[in-house]
């Protein structure tokens, strides 16, 4: 049987910059979801975050092509506070820190002279389908996938990386531009990184690592565990510790940073 997939000539990928899907496609079907599709996004639910002076600001529709300026923090540090509302990524993330993150780099933005009280609150503002018809009529006539996530929570250059290679080679903030004060930038990074992708990795690793990956990723696809949760935990921790271990001999053969290195390292994260 032929799969739906070989009626497809050409796949066009357009990446543009950070936007949350709440941000754009939040409030896409304000006149109801077309019957027999299913879409979740923010209508229909009370959404809220607190403020720095402890008011709750609730999501909205009325952002503006301008907004939100100056731009967010895009940092892990700061996504990490976004979606768990403190500096350490601990539990399920309840979504509570944005409001107050955004004040936080309003007040540290070097230069900029508006109100971080006031300003604040624009981070939860989203587009209404008026204010961006060609993505808006783009969703509504094709598709658009309303629980895809980056892989990388923080910015552009790692998760650009993830859709080309499936590795950020261990980077989870952009490398900054190379300086005789940082060497270790984003040229270096460029050159360092060149190589193989962590799918030729794989099938240059041994019998038994590929086997076990294989076999490993076949139980959790098809839940071959149903029912035995003790063995299905083990089956994820051995699959975790493959993959960290995978990755941390990538970075430690390859890209690892230097010990003074100002740039956020996944060998850092790893605990």
């Amino acid at each position: 049987m032929s799969s739906p997939l070989d009626t497809f000539d050409h796949v066009v990928v357009l990446m543009l910059e950070n936007r949350s899907f709440g941000n754009l496609f939040g409030y896409l079907y304000r006149e109801g979801v077309p019957p027999g599709k299913n879409f979740e996004g923010v209508i229909g639910k009370t959404l809220s975050n607190l403020g720095q002076d402890g008011i709750s600001v609730p999501v909205s529709a009325d952002a503006d092509v301008h907004q939100p300026y100056p731009d967010p923090g895009e940092e892990y540090e700061h996504v990490t506070m976004q979606l768990f509302g403190s500096d350490a990524a601990s539990g399920t993330p309840g979504m509570n820190g944005f409001v107050r993150d955004y004040y936080t780099n309003l007040t540290d933005t070097q230069g900029w002279t508006g109100s971080a009280a006031t300003q604040s609150a624009q981070i939860m503002r989203c587009f209404a389908p008026s204010t961006i018809p060609v993505f808006s009529k783009l969703a509504q006539a094709f598709a658009v996938f309303d629980h895809w996530f980056c892989a990388v929570p923080s910015q552009t250059w790692c998760n650009r990386t993830f859709w080309n290679a499936a590795t950020s080679w261990g980077w989870v903030n952009n490398p900054k531009t190379s300086s005789p004060g940082n060497p270790w930038g984003l040229d270096r990074w460029a050159h360092f990184s060149a190589g193989p992708t962590i799918f030729i990795n794989s099938k240059r690793s041994s019998a038994t690592a590929v086997g076990t990956y294989t076999r490993i990723s076949k139980c959790r696809s098809q839940n071959c565990f149903t029912g035995a949760r003790q063995k299905t935990k083990s089956v994820k921790t051995t699959f975790d510790t493959w993959v960290k271990d995978f990755i941390l001999a990538r970075i430690s053969s390859t890209i690892a940073p230097p010990v003074n290195s100002p740039n956020t390292h996944f060998s850092n994260l790893i605990s």
